[in-house]
């Protein structure tokens, strides 16, 4: 697979960035049910009904209306963060291999469990070989791709548009 650079510096200490977050949704989703049955804490985590999101930093986010669906997410510490998105895959495909089962009940429960990718870059190739698309298909595990286009593209848009002064 192909997507470099993972973190890169660009203008004025920008850091461009792609991560894999686990994230398992729906309508009656309990995070504590779904952090004992995979051994890992949440980063983020919302019961259906609920109006406070508890971040990362511990810092408590008010909701304007009450939680639609409970929500249950983990991405990586920074240590491996700073991989490349494909790498980031195939850490998460051998995480998760032992969780099949599990996985499976989720999904019976109509639960969706799918591995949300972001690519941050001014381009981007992402190939996820077959093999591993696979595991994730018989792991029941989606994968939603979003691209965004870096900051440091609208910085340079910008200043190369300016005049200099005649």
């Amino acid at each position: 697979m192909l997507m470099r650079p993972y973190l890169t510096s660009v203008g004025h200490g920008t850091r461009v960035a792609n991560s894999a977050t686990l994230t398992i949704f729906g309508d009656m989703v309990d995070p504590d049910v779904v952090t004992q049955a995979l051994g890992l804490p949440p980063s983020q985590a919302l019961r259906k009904g609920q109006l406070e999101l508890v971040m990362p930093s511990g810092r408590i986010a008010q909701r304007s209306s009450p939680a639609k669906y409970g929500l249950w997410k983990h991405w990586f510490g920074d240590e491996r963060r700073t991989l490349p998105l494909d790498e980031q895959l195939v850490l998460w495909a051998s995480v998760l291999a032992e969780h099949s089962a599990t996985i499976q009940g989720f999904r019976r429960q109509g639960w969706t469990v799918e591995l949300n990718c972001c690519a941050v870059a001014d381009t981007a190739n992402v190939n996820i070989p077959a093999g591993l698309q696979a595991i994730f298909g018989e792991l029941g595990i989606d994968l939603d791709i979003t691209f965004y286009r870096s900051h440091h593209s609208r910085y340079k848009k910008r200043h190369a548009t300016q005049r200099a002064p005649l």
